[in-house]
């Protein structure tokens, strides 16, 4: 089994306590090895960070956020990731969370997406947001 193979099985497998207790010292490890960081843009590790983004601790939430922001920023996808393995929406409601700390981690996240996809010309159709404070006069 490969180092990340186990730090995925690792994530996949703990219970409560011993999963809240492995966020903090992965986040670092991802944040000083960015090489380590890029091998973990994985669907399975993807998936399971995303089934714990809502949980009742805004800690854990917030060391959610910042691997997920590690192993971004490690990418030539980037922000990209989010939308690829389907988190960009689950990250957009995190912008309204009662913690500032997450709401901010959230916000950054969602713009570097958003950056992402528009250097890569992918956003092509405006937002709802754009639609309703735009004072140019409609495309004939």
């Amino acid at each position: 089994m490969s180092f990340t193979d186990a730090i995925v099985r690792c994530l996949t497998l703990s219970k409560a306590n011993a999963f809240e207790n492995l966020l903090e010292p992965l986040q670092k490890l991802l944040r000083l090895s960015p090489p380590v960081a890029s091998t973990l843009a994985r669907a399975d590790l993807f998936t399971r960070l995303g089934q714990k983004l809502h949980h009742n601790k805004a800690a854990v939430r917030l060391n959610l956020l910042r691997i997920i922001s590690s192993i971004c920023d490690s990418t030539e996808q980037q922000g990209g990731l989010l939308a690829t393995y389907g988190l960009l929406d689950a990250i957009r409601e995190l912008e309204s969370d009662p913690a500032i700390l997450v709401r901010d981690m959230a916000g950054k996240l969602v713009k570097s997406s958003e950056r992402s996809n528009n250097s890569l010309g992918l956003m092509r159709r405006p937002t709802s947001r754009r639609k309703s404070t735009s004072t140019s006069s409609p495309n004939p």
